[in-house]
């Protein structure tokens, strides 16, 4: 079975700071924004896509109005959102606390050494 991609798609999704390094070159304001939802914990695609549509909608009513780098950075800023999509997965990918991953690779060590705890695992 061979992955056929879209013309215009990249062969792999944007890194993460790819992604920030083209936030930071958005308009001032826009580019707040566009941390702020790459900085939110539970992220999903869904998520993404869907402020990315809202950019856009946002894109088109502004067109002529303003200045034309706002209309422009809306667009822009829908595009990193696109791109951003990939990165993050359905059902999100919570970040553990300390503690959890001090468990965590407490658990792993002592798996990987072959020996058993009290609880049987």
């Amino acid at each position: 079975m061979r992955l056929t991609l879209l013309r215009d798609q990249p062969a792999e999704p944007a890194t993460i700071a790819e992604l920030q390094r083209r936030i930071e070159d958005l308009p001032l304001g826009l580019s707040a924004i566009g941390r702020f939802l790459l900085s939110m914990p539970g992220l999903t695609a869904d998520h993404l896509l869907t402020w990315a549509e809202a950019c856009d909608e946002a894109a088109g009513e502004l067109t002529g109005l303003f200045r034309p780098s706002m209309d422009d950075g809306y667009g822009a800023l829908a595009a990193i959102l696109r791109d951003a999509a990939p990165r993050f997965p359905h059902p999100p990918r919570m970040p553990l606390s300390a503690e959890e991953a001090d468990a965590s690779i407490l658990a792993r060590r002592i798996f990987a050494a072959g020996l058993s705890t009290a609880g049987g695992s």
